[in-house]
C-alpha cells in the first residue's frame, strides 16, 4: 500500500500526493457523475452556481435565485455581507465577469452508482485506512467543487472544521 516515507510525510505535513490510486475506468465513472451533476445544476436540490449566486449577491437587491437548491440560506449570507462593511467579494480583478464556472454540489454517492462504488469498493478505503493508521472508517460524504478557467471567485484560507 503506502510506503513508510508517505506516511511520515503525511504525518509531518498532514498532506500527500498519490498519484495512479484510482484507475481509468473509475476516473471515467466519476468524470461522467460530473458532467451530469453539471447537467442537472438548474434541477438540483444540491448543486449550486457560486458565480451566479455572488454576481446576485453583489448586484441584486432581489431574492437570491439559487434554482431548485435548498441546502444553504443564500439570502441569509447575502444580508450577513451586506451589514459588513469589510466583507467584500474575492475576485479576480483582471478577468470579465461572467466568464468563469464555479460549481459545488454533494452527496452524489446516493444517486450516482459509480461515484458510491469508486468511493466504497475502489483502492480508497484501504488507502485511507492504512494512511491514518485504523481498522474502521466512516463514509462522511461526497463533495464536488468544480472551479473552471477563468472563474473570478478566489478561495480565501479557511478551515471546514467549524463546519462539522
Amino acid at each position: 500500500m503506502l510506503t513508510d516515507q508517505e506516511k511520515r510525510t503525511f504525518e509531518a505535513d498532514g498532506v500527500i500526493c498519490l498519484r495512479g490510486v484510482l484507475n481509468t475506468s473509475e476516473i471515467e465513472k466519476l468524470t461522467k457523475s460530473v458532467d451530469k451533476q453539471l447537467s442537472e445544476l438548474t434541477v438540483s436540490k444540491t448543486g449550486y452556481d457560486f458565480e451566479d449566486i455572488a454576481r446576485q449577491i453583489w448586484t441584486s437587491e432581489g431574492k437570491v435565485s439559487t434554482q431548485g437548491a435548498t441546502r444553504f440560506d443564500m439570502d441569509g449570507l447575502r444580508d450577513v455581507l451586506r451589514a459588513d462593511q469589510f466583507a467584500r467579494p474575492l475576485l479576480e480583478d483582471k478577468l470579465e465577469s461572467g466568464e468563469g464556472c464555479f460549481f459545488y454540489d454533494v452527496a452524489a454517492w446516493q444517486h450516482d452508482h459509480g461515484v458510491r462504488e469508486v468511493a466504497f469498493d475502489s483502492a480508497l478505503p484501504p488507502l485511507i485506512a492504512d494512511l491514518l493508521d485504523t481498522q474502521y472508517l466512516n463514509f462522511w460524504e461526497d463533495t464536488t467543487f468544480v472551479k473552471g478557467p477563468r472563474s473570478r471567485q478566489k478561495t480565501a484560507f479557511h478551515q471546514d472544521l467549524a463546519y462539522f
